[in-house]
C-alpha cells in the first residue's frame, strides 16, 4: 500500500459542511494535508487550479449548476489531478458516467474511516504509476532507434515510431 513519505495535499469538494468537516478531521489523522474545501463544482475547479492538490475528494451531487462528474472530467483534462468520488445516492446512469470519467476511486456514504484511507492511498498509487508509465512511453518515443517490447511468449506489446518506420508496419499491425 502507498504510505505517504511527504504529506499528500488533498482538496475536498463537498456541499455538506458536516461531512466536509469529518473528512478534514480524518485526512489530518491519516497524515494527509487538507488544503481546502469547496461546496460547488465550479469552486472546486477554481481551487484545483489555485491550490494544485495531489488528489481531490469530490461529491457527485453538489449544489450549483455542475455536478462532480463533470467537474472531475474538467479537472483531470486541464490539470491531471486525480479525483476520488464520494457519493451517497446514485443511479445506474450516475455510476456509468462516474466510471467513464477517469475517476481514480469511488466510495459510498456513509463510509468507514479505514475504507476512505485505503481508497485515497490506492488512488494516489494508481496516479503515480500512470504518470510514470506515461513518462516512460514518452521516453520510448524519443529514442531514435527502433525499440519494441515483448511478453514472455515473444508477442509484441508495444513499439516506438522508429521501429514502425523500420519495419513498415503501423503500431496496431505489430501487436501480438
Amino acid at each position: 500500500m502507498f504510505l505517504p513519505t511527504i504529506k499528500r495535499r488533498i482538496l475536498v469538494v463537498e456541499d455538506d459542511e458536516l461531512i466536509a468537516s469529518l473528512i478534514e478531521y480524518l485526512l489530518q489523522n491519516f497524515g494527509f494535508e487538507f488544503v481546502g474545501h469547496a461546496n460547488t463544482a465550479e469552486l472546486g475547479i477554481e481551487l484545483a487550479k489555485k491550490l494544485d492538490p495531489d488528489l481531490i475528494l469530490m461529491d457527485i451531487q453538489l449544489a450549483g449548476a455542475m455536478d462532480g462528474i463533470t467537474a472531475a472530467q474538467i479537472i483531470y483534462a486541464q490539470y491531471t489531478i486525480p479525483v476520488v468520488f464520494i457519493a451517497g445516492q446514485y443511479s445506474e446512469e450516475t455510476l456509468k458516467r462516474a466510471a467513464q470519467s477517469k475517476a481514480f476511486g469511488y466510495i459510498a456514504k456513509p463510509f468507514v474511516d479505514h475504507e476512505l484511507r485505503t481508497v485515497i492511498e490506492m488512488a494516489l498509487y494508481k496516479h503515480e504509476v500512470e504518470t510514470k508509465l506515461q513518462l516512460s512511453e514518452l521516453a520510448l518515443e524519443a529514442i531514435s532507434q527502433g525499440v519494441f517490447i515483448t511478453d514472455p511468449g515473444q508477442h509484441i506489446l508495444s513499439s516506438n515510431v522508429a521501429f514502425q518506420r523500420q519495419t513498415g508496419y503501423a503500431g496496431e499491425e505489430l501487436l501480438g
